[in-house]
């Protein structure tokens, strides 16, 4: 295998699939950590993750790619799950956003996230 000039083996590939496992690892056990925790890892590893992401070289596709595992519908749904239960209450996104994304009124200082509103 050729790995020189390969963008898989870059630097900034590497390091953007090392913070996704690290990522995937923590929404997977949410539920073994507190409220606290959980809100201060994620508000480090979403940035982190962010930026790791815009970093990644352009690469263009040769052939159709079929991934050899793939998130179903019931793991998404598990995390979420657990998230929500692990939030509850402190679930501002959903607290400050009504269905569809619509401004719940008194809601001030998440008013720049709903569509349509500055």
């Amino acid at each position: 295998m050729i790995k020189e000039g390969n963008p898989i083996y870059e630097r900034n590939t590497l390091e953007f699939v090392t913070v996704a496992l690290e990522y995937c690892s923590f929404v997977e056990n949410a539920v073994n950590t507190g409220v606290f925790d959980f809100v201060d890892k994620a508000t480090k590893i979403l940035p982190l993750l962010y930026l790791k992401a815009s970093l990644l070289p352009q690469v263009e596709s040769e052939e159709l790619f079929e991934p050899e595992f793939h998130i179903t519908e019931e793991m998404y749904d598990s995390i979420r799950s657990s998230i929500a239960a692990l939030l509850a209450d402190k679930d501002i996104y959903l607290l400050y956003l009504g269905k569809h994304g619509r401004h719940i009124s008194g809601c001030r200082k998440f008013h720049c996230l709903v569509p349509g509103r500055k």
